[in-house]
């Protein structure tokens, strides 16, 4: 079990949308973000962890790296995103490239797998890991891995701001 999750069961609080003050968000969400807030606060590197899924079998965690989007003027960014799926002691480690956005107030993030560094044998297929968050700090999103699963989903930094 992640050190997050594991935190989080023994402290009694039960995370997204059941009853939790643990991971309270400081003040700044979506739905009051301008362009140049979203794209100052999701900027930069962060970490990232699922909670557990497919019957308690599967978490997922890895990094998410932000960056100005090559294509000037556009209110979304580029990312980098390396995803480790661990199920039943078989691990997945796959590198994505995506693109971060702000829609309707929610921060999607649409990924395209580029590598397999590893690959469950007994896996049939892996689909692209894409998020929906809908509170954003510049220390903290969270919301929904929305992919072949859906779970809850945390990223973080420990510094904040841009790393």
């Amino acid at each position: 079990m992640r050190p997050l999750i594991a935190a989080l069961a023994l402290s009694g609080s039960i995370f997204f949308g059941f009853q939790s003050t643990a991971l309270a968000l400081e003040s700044e969400t979506t739905n009051s973000m301008s362009a140049s807030e979203f794209q100052n606060s999701v900027q930069g590197n962060w970490s990232f962890e699922t909670t557990l899924y497919r019957g308690d079998s599967c978490q997922m965690w890895g990094t998410l790296t932000v960056f100005p989007s090559s294509d000037q003027g556009a209110s979304n960014m580029d990312c980098a995103l390396k995803a480790i799926e661990m199920c039943d002691g078989e691990r997945s480690i796959v590198e994505q490239s995506c693109q971060i956005s702000l829609s309707n107030d929610v921060v999607v993030i649409d990924s395209e797998i580029e590598n397999f560094l590893e690959w469950k044998a007994w896996s049939s297929g892996y689909a692209p890991d894409n998020f929906e968050l809908t509170e954003v700090s510049p220390t903290k999103m969270t919301g929904l891995l929305v992919s072949a699963v859906s779970a809850p989903a945390v990223f973080y930094r420990s510094e904040g701001g841009i790393s």
